[in-house]
């Protein structure tokens, strides 16, 4: 594990997790980082979602955890491994409390795309996120980025969950 990967799993045990401005620095990181192991992944995952649960009505760092998410997910395994530990329901969870935030929604809905892609997940796809990401679409109707992920979210759902849509 190098000095970057510790660090982010460091936030169990240290203070770090009290200064939002670093764990948000942190996250950043996070976002464009590959895990160089499996035990690395599980390990970064895990901190991810303790931050979230830290963090819970800070929207900054929400949006931060759905962009590292959103990224990391553009690895099918990885995607896989996420939605099979919380992450689906923790997405759908940020992008309900935050939907009125336009690049939280973004974000969210980026990673809701992201993780619905592989077909190995969709049966453990259990929170339904189409009544929060229809009022997306009303909410910030002149946001293209919104919009745009909100139909790739859609797209994938549909193949995914069509029971959800009929």
């Amino acid at each position: 594990m190098n000095l970057f990967s510790s660090s982010i799993v460091g936030l169990h045990s240290t203070n770090q997790s009290k200064h939002p401005e670093k764990v948000i620095k942190l996250l950043k990181n996070v976002q464009k980082y590959e895990p160089q192991s499996e035990d690395e992944f599980y390990k970064i995952v895990e901190s991810i979602y303790y931050i979230s649960e830290e963090y819970t009505h800070n929207k900054r760092i929400q949006m931060w955890i759905c962009h590292c998410i959103s990224n990391l997910a553009l690895n099918e395994a990885y995607a896989e491994r996420i939605v099979n530990t919380g992450g689906w329901k923790l997405i759908c969870t940020i992008l309900n409390q935050f939907k009125n935030d336009a690049t939280c929604s973004w974000k969210a809905c980026s990673a809701l795309w992201n993780l619905s892609r592989p077909e190995s997940v969709h049966s453990n796809l259990n929170v339904n996120p189409l009544p929060t990401i229809f009022d997306l679409l009303e909410l910030h109707i002149g946001n293209m980025q919104v919009i745009y992920t909100c139909f790739g979210a859609l797209g994938n759902l549909v193949i995914a969950i069509p029971e959800y849509f009929f």
